[in-house]
């Protein structure tokens, strides 16, 4: 495989990856405003027309209503999710079973760094009553190349046959390599003795074997940190990485089925 495919496949890994979340601490050094979704008020189309309360749980038209909460000061476990080109997810633990969920809008025409970069969203871009300022480091390491036999599998076309009675229900059968009886259009002894009668049919079966493959991990570690100001004032930081492994292949040989015995 040369460099070029390579690269191919290293960029639609990146593209993945970034979806996932980078898990951190979040300390808030004073009282920091927040927009969040209001639980406690729902709009909708009412099931029963006009004057009813009960709401469609599955209503395209359900409207959600945000409010203005506070986060206290403190230390918090979150994690940022780039949802989106468009969205930003801060997810904020604060309890054993609640957490606070804070979405900030990246502006049409905006990208933020995919791999290494500083980037700042303010209250007017984002939609929330707060400045955002983050950097975002990446470092890519890469293991030696290694060389193994791995299992593989795939589909090929087959003759199965089954046995049927005179009724028409019967049991799968594969008598290709059954001895005694005979391959193609003919008809066992045993199937004129009892009666019966055998229905073979091409169907796609799947096959186990092994390949030679050759391959090397690529180490990514990616580092996040966040300061959120409020009228001017610092009032919360995040701290956050995480580390993904992926195995990168170079070489995969055909597979080679199982011989039967």
């Amino acid at each position: 495989m040369n460099r070029l495919h390579l690269a191919i496949m290293l960029l639609g890994m990146v593209a993945l990856s970034a979806c996932k979340p980078i898990k951190g601490t979040l300390k808030v050094l004073s009282s920091l405003k927040v927009k969040v979704q209001d639980e406690s008020v729902r709009t909708c189309n009412p099931i029963g027309g006009f004057g009813s309360s009960v709401c469609d749980d599955e209503d395209d038209n359900t409207e959600i209503v945000y409010k203005i909460d506070s986060l206290r000061a403190g230390t918090y476990s979150a994690k940022v999710d780039f949802v989106s080109k468009r969205e930003v997810l801060i997810q904020v633990k604060t309890g054993r079973h609640d957490t606070q969920d804070i979405t900030l809008n990246i502006p049409k025409g905006r990208q933020l760094p995919s791999h290494s970069g500083d980037f700042r969203l303010t209250a007017g871009e984002s939609g929330q009553p707060f400045d955002m300022m983050g950097t975002i480091d990446t470092q890519v390491e890469e293991s030696d190349e290694y060389e193994d036999v791995e299992s593989c599998s795939f589909y090929k076309k087959k003759r199965v046959c089954r046995m049927v009675a005179n009724n028409g229900n019967g049991r799968d059968r594969d008598l290709d390599g059954d001895r005694g009886r005979g391959r193609g259009r003919g008809r066992g002894r045993g199937d004129r003795d009892n009666g019966r009668r055998r229905v073979c049919e091409m169907k796609e079966v799947l096959v186990h074997g092994t390949q030679d493959v050759s391959f090397y991990y690529k180490y990514t570690t990616k580092h996040l940190d966040l300061t959120i100001m409020q009228s001017g004032d610092d009032k919360a930081t995040f701290t956050g990485s995480r580390k993904d492994t992926d195995k990168i292949y170079t070489f995969k040989s055909r597979c080679h089925p199982h011989h039967r015995r």
